[in-house]
């Protein structure tokens, strides 16, 4: 019998299934909706003109490019390659194969439209309505400014059918791959694995001295605040507690984005409120202090996030912890 995940404490919110007519309904407009608002995002959104200029499907470009590379016989990691255009593995190419004969500016659109899709799918699924919040959080804005894979290896997590797209950027994959294991998830990531192996023999070695110039940073690693995440392991035998530790020990890049996963933490509607109006701090604080994005990240969204594991699990904790097992009257 599989564990559940749900934490003893959770408030679990009773509400009558979707029927599945509806949550298809449901997912396809939110896909509809979200290939739209990333298409007109590029020409109308300053911060994606400021970052990605002229050039189509924001960060998804480079998958795209790597793409039809590929299907044209040219070599995937022969461009030149710097801090703002850093390669993708061969998984993430093969992965993009689909969207590698639309058009440059409908390419990332529809790839990130599907992603929501199916992340709503994943939400619907499991009847977690108040997970439909996440659209209003800082990240995932963010996520569709650039065209990113977050919401996507979010779906993962929620369908395990889908776990073979956390190769689609396997940095901040690989917490969901380990706390959402199961053994078709890694039957299904090995074979996509060997047969990019099998297309590109090399492509390993290549690739990994092409990624030196990354910007971001390992959220464990940022002093003094970071190793504080570790208390999260206190609560080990809870999922989310599991996934934050892991999260926090992987690089991540500093334009909110990739935070996006912490939002699998909540667990209720009460939780997932506190969670997006905290996404919003750490945009909120780099607007006031430039500079210092990776510390808001931890403190304004990390370290709530611990909070809020650490009392929701309260009564899991050692009994050395006798405040955060006190339970309200």
């Amino acid at each position: 019998m599989a564990q559940s995940t749900i934490s003893p404490n959770a408030v679990v919110e009773a509400t009558p299934p979707l029927a599945t007519w509806a949550r298809l309904a449901v997912a396809l407009l939110v896909a509809l909706l979200a290939a739209l608002a990333s298409y007109f995002n590029q020409f109308f959104t300053p911060l994606y003109q400021d970052y990605f200029a002229t050039r189509g499907s924001g960060d998804f470009y480079w998958a795209w490019r790597a793409a039809n590379d590929l299907l044209a016989g040219r070599d995937v990691y022969s461009h030149v390659f710097h801090a703002n255009a850093i390669p993708y593995p061969m998984t993430t190419v093969l992965i993009a194969m689909p969207f590698a004969l639309l058009p440059e500016h409908w390419a990332g659109p529809m790839f990130f439209g599907v992603s929501c899709g199916l992340l709503t799918w994943g939400m619907l699924r499991t009847n977690e309505l108040y997970r439909l919040l996440v659209f209003a959080s800082g990240p995932f804005w963010f996520a569709l400014i650039s065209i990113q894979w977050s919401p996507l290896v979010m779906a993962a997590a929620l369908v395990p059918a889908l776990m073979v797209f956390v190769l689609g950027k396997p940095h901040i994959g690989l917490p969901v791959f380990l706390t959402y294991f199961s053994w078709r998830g890694f039957v299904a990531c090995a074979a996509l694995g060997l047969l990019s192996l099998l297309l590109a023999p090399t492509w390993v070695q290549r690739w990994f001295f092409q990624v030196n110039d990354y910007k971001g940073f390992v959220p464990l690693l940022l002093l003094p605040v970071g190793p504080m995440l570790l208390l999260a392991l206190l609560a080990w035998r809870a999922t989310r507690a599991r996934l934050l530790a892991l999260l926090a020990c992987v690089p991540q890049h500093y334009f909110f984005y990739d935070q996006l996963l912490l939002l699998l933490i909540p667990q209720n509607r009460r939780e997932m409120l506190v969670g997006v109006l905290f996404s919003w701090l750490p945009i909120i604080g780099s607007l006031l202090l430039p500079g210092f994005r990776s510390m808001w990240l931890v403190v304004g969204l990390y370290l709530p996030m611990l909070a809020l594991i650490l009392w929701s699990e309260r009564a899991q904790l050692p009994t050395k912890f006798p405040l955060l097992q006190r339970r309200l009257p």
